[in-house]
């Protein structure tokens, strides 16, 4: 995180910039009902899913009641790993990295009441 203020005076103008990466892993076994696809019964296999993704914000507050602010985020597909029947199953990450941008500006009234505009442009499907 980043703050910025002129003069250390955050209520009249000030800038924040926030970043955040993740990271993710499952490890264990999956059960597989097999029966129909494959033509045996019920399978136990290790599987292993990673994933990872990000996000960047800034809001820049240039009078005391208005902000404006920018916002970007990002999943990537992943990994996935098991064994043979979930491979011949299908057990695959679909090849798609959704995101979402969201811009906004907004007005303080006072303290308790506060009026958002935000588009947003979302292609997380």
């Amino acid at each position: 995180m980043y703050k910025w203020a002129p003069n250390g005076n955050p209520v009249d103008r000030n800038f924040k910039f926030v970043a955040e990466w993740w990271y993710r892993e499952y490890a264990g076994n999956m059960d597989f009902d097999a029966d129909s696809t494959l033509g045996v019964g019920p399978v136990t296999e290790p599987f292993t899913a990673k994933q990872q993704g990000w996000y960047a914000q800034a809001v820049y507050q240039f009078v005391p009641e208005w902000r404006v602010g920018l916002r970007y985020d990002r999943l990537n597909e992943g990994s996935i790993s098991t064994g043979p029947t979930g491979v011949a199953i299908g057990a695959t990450v679909p090849n798609y990295t959704p995101w979402r941008a969201a811009a906004m500006m907004d007005w303080s009234l006072s303290e308790f009441s506060r009026f958002r505009l935000q588009v947003q442009q979302d292609r997380s499907q």
